[in-house]
């Protein structure tokens, strides 16, 4: 079970682009299917700010060697 939690902020990161553009693509080309887009993007946005502090070498302007 521990090898799940190591790769969740990895696997939340790849997840992320998908549920997006689904989102887009139901909210903007189909938007009779916005609800469902919504349903994917929803959890992910949650757990990315669950996972936030593993993210922060990410949006750092000068990362630490």
């Amino acid at each position: 079970m521990g090898l799940f939690n190591h790769y969740a902020p990895f696997a939340v990161v790849v997840a992320f682009h998908i549920s997006l553009n689904v989102f887009l693509f139901h909210t903007i080309l189909v938007p009779s299917g916005w609800y469902m887009g919504c349903l994917l993007l929803g959890p992910n946005l949650l757990l990315g700010w669950g996972y936030r502090k593993y993210y922060a070498g990410m949006f750092t302007a000068k990362p630490i060697l």
